[in-house]
């Protein structure tokens, strides 16, 4: 009896661990290193099943066709999307700011960004002087999972830019397929 609860729990944590690693892949490859990140995520994919019919083109755009039921499954599990504050744990090598006005500091850049070269650090002297509506920031959402766990989306916003890019597992690694619907503000 002993025995097999070592095992079960041994399996238990490295499912969860094959699990972090697979969400952690994921929200690498919609981060490029070197972005300057909201903490606060986006609360909302902003797709809406009424609008299946808009996204139709887009689908069509994509790496890979994506079957419709996959996106009304994302659909309705963001529902109940985590919005928890994204953490410099779980995502590396982009600086995570508060607000809009918030200044960034030459030991955040140096602390943050080890691995990332130096054409992709943001130039602290221009960013701090813009005002915020000149910033580039972005915000993400968490990503929605289809039942699968296969695919996902991650919403974004930037400067009056939305978007929902759409990602598929495969072979053990993440790809994203392209962004599923695009607004301009």
């Amino acid at each position: 009896m002993k025995e097999l609860l070592i095992v079960l729990f041994g399996t238990f944590f490295s499912i969860q661990s094959y699990c972090q690693q697979k969400y952690k892949g994921l929200v690498e490859l919609a981060m490029a290193p070197g972005k300057i990140v909201f903490r606060n995520p986006l609360k909302t994919l902003y797709l809406f099943k009424d609008d299946m019919w808009s996204y139709s083109s887009n689908i069509q755009e994509l790496k890979e066709i994506v079957d419709t039921g996959v996106i009304l499954e994302i659909i309705a599990n963001s529902a109940h999307m985590d919005t928890s504050d994204w953490s410099e744990a779980e995502i590396e090598n982009v600086i995570l700011i508060e607000k809009e006005n918030d200044k960034i500091s030459k030991r955040t850049v140096k602390n943050v960004l080890k691995k990332v070269p130096p054409s992709r650090t943001p130039n602290l002297k221009h960013f701090n002087s813009l005002p915020f509506e000149k910033r580039n920031i972005v915000a993400y959402s968490r990503p929605v999972f289809d039942k699968s766990g296969n695919y996902a989306v991650i919403a974004y916003r930037s400067r009056g830019q939305w978007g929902a890019m759409i990602f598929h597992f495969v072979n053990n690694q993440w790809h994203e397929l392209g962004v599923l619907v695009r607004w301009v503000v």
